[in-house]
């Protein structure tokens, strides 16, 4: 059915599926044609090149939407819209992101995620995958036995979350703060995955658009009403 409301794609987080986003999409209904899109799964890509493989990802989510779209993304979701409104501004309405940092793991002077961390990730997606994902997602519910019960691991074979894991560890987008497609970040102050000393240094570079929660790290689950009122801001007014 065609409707003269905007296209809102949502995007999940690693490990996640695209269900996290159930009690937003019904909050927007009314505004958006909303569309929940699961991550990619491309499985003749290595991760070798970091660029050839996020431009891939890129251009996958880009073949499976309208030409121009409102984007949110959660978590590593985040961090693929934030790529998208640097690299291809003209297919985005706008963009905003939810418990998602531009670089996801430490740096010289940037307090991320131990790279020792997401390296053992990457080890247990091969040892032990059922494992990584029951403990990812009590990460992401931190403690909230509502949203870990509304978690449900990603679909997505081992490829995606391969390929997902690489670009986690890998994508710095500390350029793409100046955009002026990003209309807001929503962190939380109690995130389980993301270190709250991420905040100080988020909100330096770019302070008025950042807006802060006490929910998990998976606020659509845990707080979907706020995730409602934050698109809204961002897309509507």
């Amino acid at each position: 059915m065609i409707t003269d409301r905007p296209t809102l794609v949502l995007l999940p987080g690693w490990g996640v599926d695209v269900a996290c986003w159930q009690s937003v999409q019904a909050a927007l209904q009314a505004d958006f044609d909303v569309l929940p899109l699961a991550l990619p799964e491309l499985p003749s890509l290595s991760t070798g090149d970091t660029e050839c493989l996020l431009d891939a990802w890129l251009q996958d989510l880009l073949a499976r939407v309208p030409r121009r779209a409102y984007w949110l993304g959660w978590s590593l979701g985040g961090m693929l819209v934030m790529a998208l409104s640097r690299r291809y501004p003209d297919r985005l309405l706008g963009a905003a992101v939810v418990a998602a940092a531009p670089r996801f793991v430490e740096d010289e002077g940037w307090p991320g995620v131990p790279r020792s961390v997401v390296e053992g990730f990457e080890r247990q997606l091969c040892e032990a995958p059922e494992q990584l994902r029951r403990q990812f997602l009590a990460l992401v519910a931190h403690g909230d036995r509502a949203a870990r019960r509304a978690l449900k691991p990603a679909v997505d074979g081992e490829v995606s979350l391969r390929q997902g894991l690489h670009l986690l560890k890998s994508m710095d987008l500390r350029g793409a703060w100046n955009s002026p497609l990003l209309s807001g970040v929503l962190l939380s102050e109690v995130d389980g995955v993301l270190p709250p000393t991420l905040i100080a240094p988020m909100m330096s570079e770019c302070g008025e658009k950042i807006r802060l929660t006490a929910a998990c790290h998976a606020p659509m689950v845990s707080a979907p009403e706020i995730v409602a009122e934050f698109v809204r801001d961002c897309f509507c007014r």
